[in-house]
């Protein structure tokens, strides 16, 4: 349940807004990069970047979702109350018939979700990236 909530009981290292392109790339070994114009990560030391927000379909159908060059594992939630559940790991089921949950321990993933035109979806990414 790591992914799910248990990295919430570390110290948060920095927090950005408005994040429309989630996209960045740090450097290996003890290095420190500034992501989102202003997050300090000292990627020596490993992280876990959480991004919250909503997913707004403009067409129904299924939308894919790649997930790609994750060095220990990425989760993403979409579309129920689990996306936004921080700090309640036993209520996050990872076969939820109500939402959708894509994860990777490193290898690229590619994933097909179901959406409907006009209906914004909770979704939640996590990363986590250890030396």
């Amino acid at each position: 349940m790591y992914y799910a909530n248990s990295y919430t009981e570390q110290s948060v290292i920095g927090t950005a807004h408005g994040i429309t392109s989630p996209n960045y790339s740090i450097h290996g070994g003890i290095h420190t990069d500034t992501i989102y114009n202003d997050v300090k990560i000292n990627s020596g030391l490993g992280y876990v970047n959480q991004l919250t927000g909503y997913f707004y379909a403009q067409e129904s159908g299924l939308y894919a979702f790649t997930i790609k060059n994750v060095n220990d594992g990425a989760m993403i939630w979409f579309g129920n109350s689990y996306a936004f559940s921080c700090c309640q790991p036993d209520d996050i089921p990872y076969n939820s018939d109500i939402g959708a949950l894509i994860y990777t321990v490193g290898d690229d993933i590619t994933a097909y979700v179901h959406f409907d035109a006009g209906q914004y979806y909770p979704m939640r990414i996590v990363l986590r990236y250890f030396t």
